[in-house]
């Protein structure tokens, strides 16, 4: 009645040698339900449906402990398995990897990849490029361990440091490893912070052992936030001996007390000044020495910057480009003070087209400047002319020979103004024009429409061309002005006669957008009045 069993068992492998041996338990399950009649029936089961029905019971729970011992040990055989597979897994990765083309690079060339990968140590944790380094492999430990240099960027980011909740201790305790790791090497220290940050006695602690390693720098960049914090805690002339290079970074307007703690540094030869509003009075730095001056402001050059200037007697390059005026008035600027000042040192001078190069062209004479870097923003465009002019009487007045200049920015589109520059330059060699809105085009305009400036000989000596955006209508004038001494060409509403200059050598273009039958043709017109072409 409540039907037959049958006997179901199968073979598994065995876990040590694979062959297919070990039986699972026999397991006795019926082979139909009980009959209808009885599942039906009203009548409760008698005595012998119920021996049967709990004979049942306990075979079927029997059956279930031996199952789940088999599923238990299967699940054990499954583990066992799968942990052999990553262990395959990871030999094969391990084999793979001694084939791997890394391995064949010289530890030298592998060091050098480390070093121009970027290599800023920074102290927010293992997980930035050069902490991992020395984690890869023995090998790449060994040669990360093994350059020095390496390990001499420190980049000290305190307010990073403490909005990442990492303690000032365990970043103390980094920078101690990465100046061990430095051995002797010069150091490149950044030391930056925001005023939000907490004073503690960990810190103090921290900024003196940077301190401590102060005869070993050689470039230094530092926030005024951390120059307030020295200046207020130590008030002491930190030892620069091997100093070359101060960038100063005031970005928050904080204002600074005249502080000496870099006036004893012998070997300063570069100053990049990213400031506001403070005099530079306020730096007590050796100017005389300075060889390099950047300036970088949205606000005025003040007044003291002349003075200042004025005792940098070995200055050879200057960069006003990130500085501008806004207004005469507003900012009550002396524009033309009552003598010139003569800095025969200066060699590169950059500056914006805006009233900052207005006030320096009225006050100084660079009569050895060599090379001459402008640029162009809309910001001052109003100003332009007024600039132009000013430079104009600059070069003419300190009676120099620029060789080489570089336009950059969003150029004017007023043909006469940058024709008016040129003019001012006959001993330019090298003209570059780096210039957002400017086509090459509009740029050989100014080189050959000569027609309507009588008695105006430009660029009589330039050899070397570099041109930005070359686009196709620009590449027909290019063309027109290499092709023949004398040719017409006409080029989207105008037409022109174009004259080479006689000793240009030397073209570059980049940006092209064109045909390679244009690029072609170009190469070929080059090679026949023998200039030499680079295209990008």
């Amino acid at each position: 009645m409540m039907g037959t069993n049958v006997k179901i068992s199968s073979e598994i492998p065995c876990v040590n040698c694979g062959l297919r041996g070990g039986k699972v338990a026999n397991l006795m399950f019926p082979t139909r339900p009980l009959p209808l009649d009885l599942l039906r029936s009203p009548r409760f089961p008698n005595e012998g449906d119920i021996l049967d029905i709990m004979q049942n019971i306990k075979s079927a729970q029997s059956d279930m402990t031996i199952l789940d011992s088999e599923i238990s040990r299967i699940h054990a055989v499954l583990n066992e398995l799968r942990t052999q597979r990553k262990e395959a897994q990871a030999y094969i990765r391990s084999q793979k990897a001694l084939l791997a083309p890394v391995r064949r690079i010289p530890e030298e060339i592998l060091g050098e990849i480390f070093m121009a990968s970027g290599y800023n140590v920074e102290f927010s944790g293992m997980n930035t490029f050069v902490w991992i380094l020395p984690l890869v492999c023995s090998r790449w430990r060994q040669v990360a361990l093994s350059l020095p240099k390496l390990w001499s960027n420190p980049w000290i980011d305190l307010k990073y440091i403490i909005d990442g909740n990492i303690p000032i201790t365990y970043a103390q305790k980094l920078f101690e490893i990465c100046i061990n790791r430095s051995g002797s090497h010069p150091l490149h220290i950044r030391l930056t912070m925001s005023e939000s940050v907490e004073r503690s006695v960990f810190l103090e602690r921290f900024i003196l052992k940077i301190l401590s390693t102060s005869k070993r720098w050689e470039t230094l960049l530092i926030g005024a936030e951390s120059l307030a914090i020295i200046q207020e805690t130590f008030n002491t002339i930190v030892p620069l001996p091997l100093l070359k290079v101060l960038t100063i970074r005031n970005r928050c307007n904080l204002p600074l007390l005249p502080f000496d703690i870099f006036s004893d540094a012998p070997s300063l030869e570069e100053v990049n000044l990213h400031v506001t509003d403070e005099p530079l009075q306020s730096y007590i730095i050796p100017w005389s020495q300075i060889t390099r001056l950047t300036m970088f402001s949205g606000l005025p050059l003040f007044g003291d910057f002349f003075s200042v200037l004025r005792e940098m007697t070995q200055l050879v390059y200057l960069d006003l480009s990130g500085t501008y005026f806004r207004d005469h008035s507003y900012y009550d600027i002396p524009i033309q003070p009552s003598k010139t000042v003569t800095l025969p040192s200066v060699q590169q001078f950059h500056v914006r087209c805006s009233l900052a190069a207005i006030a320096v062209a009225h006050s100084f004479e660079f009569p050895n400047l060599k090379e001459f870097f402008i640029s162009f923003s809309p910001r001052t465009d109003y100003h332009e002319l007024e600039c132009i002019e000013a430079i104009n009487g600059f070069i003419y007045r300190s009676k120099c020979s620029v060789q080489m200049l570089h336009f950059e920015g969003s150029l004017t589109d007023n043909t006469d103004n940058v024709i008016l520059l040129l003019s001012a330059m006959n001993s330019i060699i090298k003209l570059i024009f780096d210039c957002e809105k400017a086509s090459a085009m509009m740029v050989l305009n100014y080189l050959t429409k000569l027609d309507d400036h009588e008695n105006l000989v430009i660029l009589p000596n330039l050899s070397d061309l570099s041109l930005e955006n070359t686009q196709k209508n620009s590449l027909e004038t290019i063309l027109a002005l290499l092709r023949v001494r004398s040719c017409t060409k006409h080029v989207e509403e105008f037409s022109y006669t174009a004259t080479p200059p006689s000793c240009l050598r030397q073209l570059r273009l980049c940006s092209m957008h064109c045909s390679m039958d244009d690029i072609m043709e170009l190469v070929q017109i080059s090679s026949e009045n023998g200039v030499k072409l680079s295209v990008g």
